[in-house]
């Protein structure tokens, strides 16, 4: 079980850092207005991040320590999980003290760039993270932010080639999906596998491995990495909570059993939901107020649905052809009966989602009061500051339903405000050689400290003592089931094909497909299709 070993690590290496709050050493939390570089000559101590052994097949061996708490001697565990860690972490390079300028979109739900210490878990991993990196490869972090969400995506960009243009280019991009994407399309990415004798293995369990290997490499090429390397990627995975005591109250148990069992389908959702409906405040329509059976945090979140069911906007073209494409999906039955089958489940009395440019934020509300069976929504409504780091009851995370129970794997799907990291094209052989380490780096760290961290904040604790491994073991399903759909990912250059699914769940039971088969709206998916394979062809023909 992954995340349950990696916590281990993670309360060692929390002591550590804890003993770093009560000495009096410069530049750790005692000056908020400290420069990057004052920061990274803070030392951490070496083993706050412990080495990991290689697995060794059929092979029982200490691969851990049990914490049993501040008075007692470790105890070793002996465990033969092939999945913990699957290499030694550090790379331990000597990079001669250089400056690595990482440009970031300052829009991230979670700060996960220029931080200090707080004495909160999931912050204070990340900075010693940060710290780690900077100190193992010896070169120093240089920060700069600006929102690069939605509107803003064309500023960062312009910003970012402007600086690149005038001899002063960023190393390192880490922003959103829209801005990143546009980066790409621009040739300001660097292709990962023409970095000579780069450090970047997007194989490894710190990224999302199928992701990256099969959405995410386009004509040959990887420009993105995304995984345990962003917080914030994780934060945006979207996901389905349970309230575990409303569950009970309505007769819904062993919910969680249904995903391990390969039943959490789009119909048991529907079927669990049903009927659960009590209007308290009297008023003879659904309120905020009200008790119900599915909740959504947003509309546009309904894209999930579709990718859930293994649908897909815009894919890899097999052919060689072009470089993307869109999906056949488009106009399949599949889809119209997914359409119709949601309509009809959010305009039943049992459902509370938001309906097209209602983006209040209340259709959560009935979940975070204890009024509601399920939610649909982000990891990060769990997180420090969101709606539901404050609940006072038990409750879970499941992952998007599938299709059918024909359908092999769950797939889960990224929300807007997940953060892709990236290297400047325009760069010297040498930096591009020293941004990979500080990527690759950047990511086993993640992987081994933050998320276990992520984890804690967000979803341990509100589980009781009997419901911990199993929320563990769904945690690592949904992570380990992202999927990164093209569509999405190039939302601008694909017609905007997400949002109209979204707006056609929340309209009609027919609305979807008349859209997609609309001639106006192939033209235009046509278009868009032409001009995305253009941009890619540029980005790939710009590599040096």
């Amino acid at each position: 079980m992954k995340t349950k070993l990696r916590l281990l690590s993670l309360l060692l290496s929390l002591l550590l850092l804890a003993s770093l709050w009560g000495c009096s050493m410069p530049g750790i939390g005692t000056n908020s207005g400290a420069s990057t570089s004052e920061k990274a000559s803070t030392t951490v101590p070496e083993d706050i991040f412990l080495e990991e052994t290689t697995w060794n097949e059929g092979v029982e061996y200490e691969t851990e320590t049990e914490f049993l708490g501040p008075f007692t001697e470790p105890v070793p565990v002996t465990t033969p999980d092939p999945y913990f860690v699957t290499d030694p972490i550090e790379l331990k390079l000597d990079f001669g003290g250089e400056t690595v300028k990482i440009f970031y979109g300052s829009e991230a739900v979670r700060n996960e760039f220029d931080i200090d210490v707080t004495g909160e878990i999931l912050n204070d991993s990340i900075y010693a993270r940060n710290i780690k990196v900077e100190e193992m490869l010896n070169v120093k972090f240089e920060w700069k932010g600006m929102e690069a969400l939605s509107s803003h995506a064309n500023e960062y960009v312009q910003h970012a080639e402007a600086m690149s243009a005038a001899g002063e280019g960023f190393d390192i991009y880490a922003a959103t999906r829209r801005a990143m994407a546009r980066l790409l399309t621009r040739a300001c990415l660097q292709d990962f596998n023409l970095i000579k004798d780069g450090y970047i293995d997007l194989s490894k369990p710190w990224y999302f491995v199928d992701a990256q290997r099969e959405d995410l490499t386009v004509g040959g090429a990887n420009f993105l990495a995304a995984g345990d390397i962003s917080a914030n990627a994780l934060l945006q995975m979207n996901v389905i909570f349970y309230n575990v005591g409303f569950a009970e109250a309505w007769g819904r148990k062993d919910i969680a059993s249904m995903v391990m069992e390969g039943k959490w389908t789009l119909d048991a959702l529907i079927e669990l939901s049903k009927s659960i409906y009590v209007d308290q405040d009297g008023s003879g329509s659904k309120s905020d107020a009200d008790d119900y059976g599915f909740t959504q945090a947003q509309y546009l979140d309904s894209d999930a649905f579709y990718s859930g069911a293994g649908l897909k906007f815009f894919k890899i073209d097999p052919t060689g052809d072009r470089f993307v494409m869109s999906s056949s999906d488009l106009t399949s039955q599949k889809a119209a009966d997914l359409n119709e089958k949601l309509y009809a489940f959010f305009d039943d009395p049992s459902s509370y989602t938001g309906t097209p440019y209602s983006l209040d934020g209340k259709y959560a509300l009935p979940f975070a009061e204890g009024r509601a069976l399920f939610c649909h929504g982000v990891l990060g409504l769990a997180d420090m500051g969101g709606e539901f780091s404050v609940l006072d009851f038990e409750y879970g995370i499941l992952p998007i339903p599938k299709y059918d129970e024909n359908q092999e794997q769950h797939i889960t799907t990224l929300s807007n405000k997940a953060v892709f990291w990236g290297i400047n094209n325009y760069l010297i052989t040498e930096r591009e050689l020293m941004n990979s380490a500080v990527i690759e780096s950047m990511a086993r760290f993640g992987y081994n400290t933050v998320t276990p961290a992520l984890f804690e904040v967000t979803m341990k604790m509100r589980f009781g003592a009997s419901s911990k491994t199993l929320a563990s073991d769904m945690f690592d399903l949904i992570r380990d089931s992202v999927r990164i759909d093209l569509g999405k990912l190039f939302s601008e250059n694909a017609a905007a094909l997400p949002t109209m699914f979204a707006n056609g769940v929340t309209t009609s039971a027919n609305h979807w497909i008349m859209s997609a088969s609309n001639s106006q709206t192939r033209a235009q998916i046509q278009r868009s299709e032409s001009e995305l394979n253009k941009s890619i062809d540029y980005a790939l023909n710009q590599q040096k």
